[in-house]
């Protein structure tokens, strides 16, 4: 049976020997639009060529007072970005926290897609 690859696995990782790939690449669907996520949020808004709208402002956010209001930019910020850019992802939670040493915001966030046959419900805890 051959195997099948759907994307890049995002963050990067070294090569995989057994495919002899530069690049991780992604086995299921789940790994890819988890990955898909991962890159939109990560990617600093104004940094694509030929599409500066993409990615988010997370990034910019880092430096910013842990405050409430901070917290809540992040949480718009990433509903925003996911809307715009995968519109099949329908994010159903979005937490955010202080970390346990109050030095950064934990967001978790559940999400589902729905595409017919295919229905995923999965989540992402990043730190940042």
């Amino acid at each position: 049976m051959k195997k099948r690859f759907f994307s890049i696995k995002f963050p990067f990782k070294a090569e995989d020997e057994r495919y002899k790939f530069y690049l991780d690449l992604n086995t299921t669907i789940y790994e890819s639009i988890r990955s898909d996520i991962t890159h939109l949020l990560f990617t600093p808004t104004g940094s694509r060529l030929r599409d500066p709208r993409f990615g988010s402002n997370l990034i910019r956010l880092l430096f910013q007072p842990l405050d409430e209001l901070t917290i809540g930019d992040v949480k718009s910020e990433i509903q925003t970005a996911v809307k715009r850019y995968l519109p099949k992802v329908t994010i159903t939670d979005l937490k955010s926290v202080r970390t346990e040493d109050e030095r950064g915001v934990r967001v978790t966030m559940n999400y589902k897609v729905d595409e017919g046959a295919f229905f995923v419900e999965d989540s992402i805890t990043v730190d940042l």
